[in-house]
């Protein structure tokens, strides 16, 4: 069992919705969860400064549903090497680019260029951006091999846990980038998506180890929400 894959599943699962909206921004960490880094703003941003009609961003929904489809095959393809796989999602990207920009005006296109140059790779897809955040591999198999131990997951746990996870990743990869969403739209959809996994997790889960997995994100949550400053206000009195 691959348990680093296994801890990017549990930590999207359960920290991505409620670790960004308790920041106030559903499109932030929620994004950096599921591979859309922090890019994923950006390109929202982008497209509201483009001014989509309703009708450009109703032919622009399927189109970024087959890319997700065809880069969701090409990751799953077992006879690709890593290398091969890169290749083609970036030849994927390169063609899903063409095919929107179709759908643009000569003025969005240039408008679009424009911002590409100001935001470096914001118009990148987050499925052609690295999954892992500076520190490597090793910090989240450090993460992975934490969990792991104190939550105490048997081998027969782990297999149940792994394909929930994937199949959650998945769904919420797939709101983020729906852009036809609001902010409270994709807010609403991320939390419901949370507790259908969190009641899941909860029937692989003893009593024990659902009590040990809430503290560790309510952890997380607090030491998420403290590099953010939310830390006392300087005029608020210190608690003994």
């Amino acid at each position: 069992m691959n348990i680093r894959s296994l801890v990017v599943g549990l930590t999207a699962l359960f920290l991505a919705a409620s670790c960004s909206f308790a920041a106030g921004d559903p499109n932030a960490k929620a994004g950096k969860q599921f591979r859309g880094g922090e890019g994923h703003g950006q390109r929202q941003n982008a497209m509201a400064e483009l001014n989509l009609t309703e009708e450009q961003k109703a032919k622009m929904q399927p189109i970024r549903q087959q890319m997700m489809e065809k880069v969701k095959a090409v990751r799953n393809d077992a006879n690709l090497t890593e290398e091969q796989k890169k290749e083609r999602i970036g030849e994927l990207r390169k063609q899903n680019q063409e095919e929107m920009k179709k759908i643009l005006t000569p003025e969005q296109q240039k408008k679009m260029e424009q911002l590409k140059s100001e935001r470096g790779d914001m118009g990148k897809p987050p499925v052609d951006r690295p999954a892992t955040r500076p520190g490597g591999p090793g910090r989240d198999g450090a993460m992975a091999e934490r969990m792991n131990k104190e939550l105490g997951l048997t081998e027969e746990q782990q297999a149940k846990i792994k394909p929930l996870t994937e199949k959650r990743r998945e769904q919420a990869k797939a709101i983020m980038d729906d852009e036809s969403l609001s902010r409270e739209q994709r807010r609403e959809k991320l939390e419901a998506l949370k507790a259908e996994g969190k009641a899941e997790m909860d029937k692989i889960l003893t009593p024990e180890q659902q009590a040990k997995f809430k503290k560790m994100r309510a952890q997380r949550e607090n030491r998420m929400g403290q590099g953010k400053g939310k830390g006392p206000k300087k005029d608020e009195p210190k608690q003994d």
